[in-house]
């Protein structure tokens, strides 16, 4: 007999039957595991919802909308790779991203190369960054301005056309390219 008042029921009868499909693959140093894991996604998951919404749909639109017709138009005709096709058609395009691309890959390996010496000779080449800016800053307003001017000059040919081709003519339209509003405003 027992003094207590309200008795406990025997562990036999507490015990919930734990022969269910979720009990035994969370059994175990394997279900341990499990359950770390899925702990683990179910923290990452609004990470992942996050960079999918601001940072993967942003991506995803903009490629759509690039394969579209038409200037700002959230609906327009179906163009395909044609805005593409017609980007790469020009060798001006061309010709400026891999004259950009291998000047970046020229400067990034420069900088390398630069802190790998300066680490092993024990000396700070640094201080020679900032003229080095400083040119490279003018070369890229120099380049900036040839540019802008370079559509203007293209065109003298086609303004010649049924006029009277001679030095004066040509000079005049030169000059009058070099004074466009976008050549010398910058």
């Amino acid at each position: 007999m027992s003094s207590t008042i309200a008795t406990s029921p025997s562990r036999a009868a507490t015990t919930t039957d734990r022969s269910g499909l979720f009990s035994k693959l969370f059994a175990g140093r394997r279900g341990r595991r499990l359950r770390e894991t899925l702990l683990a996604y179910a923290f990452l998951f609004p990470a992942f919802l996050i960079i999918s919404v601001f940072g993967l749909f942003p991506l995803i639109f903009a490629a759509y909308q690039s394969s579209l017709r038409g200037l700002n138009k959230i609906v327009g005709t179906y163009d395909g790779l044609g805005n593409y096709v017609r980007a790469i058609d020009s060798l001006t395009y061309v010709l400026a991203f891999w004259i950009a691309a291998v000047a970046l890959f020229v400067a990034i390996r420069t900088l390398i190369v630069t802190a790998k010496n300066a680490a092993g000779k024990r000396h700070q080449p640094w201080l020679w960054l900032i003229p080095g800016t400083l040119i490279g800053s003018g070369f890229a307003l120099f380049i900036g301005f040839i540019f802008r001017l370079l559509p203007a000059l293209l065109d003298v040919p086609n303004q010649l056309r049924g006029r009277n081709a001679d030095d004066a003519t040509f000079r005049g339209l030169m000059w009058d390219a070099w004074m466009q509003g976008p050549v010398q405003q910058f």
